[in-house]
């Protein structure tokens, strides 16, 4: 049985983003765990863009919704407009919210969601 395993996208002004894009593109993660991506969406939208790849995610609200049979599952946080986030230039917010999603993933796990 291959094991639930929250994957997050990492400073958004960083490369965090693009890595996951391409490891999901290419088919990277499912082999060996179910993973489940977590961050905002518009910031892993504006990674597919700069990496070239595009595939389709279900938005999620919590852990226990995922399934795995279709798209890979998002945990939206929505906390971190793309647009405010330059690539490579640092910003405070971002890494802020970044901690934040840590957070998250650590009270998650925590609870057993993976």
């Amino acid at each position: 049985m291959k094991p639930v395993l929250g994957v997050l996208l990492g400073e958004a002004a960083g490369i965090g983003p693009e890595i996951v894009a391409k490891l999901c593109a290419e088919d990277r993660l499912l082999p060996y765990c179910w993973p489940v991506l977590m961050g905002d969406l518009r910031v892993f939208v504006k990674a597919q863009e700069i990496t070239g790849t595009s595939f389709p995610v279900t938005v999620i609200e919590d852990v226990s919704h995922a399934n795995w049979e279709g798209p890979l599952p998002f945990l939206d946080l929505r906390d971190l407009d793309a647009a405010t986030v330059k690539p490579g230039e640092l910003n405070a917010y971002s890494g802020r919210v970044t901690g934040n999603a840590l957070v998250k993933a650590l009270q998650l796990s925590q609870a057993g969601a993976w």
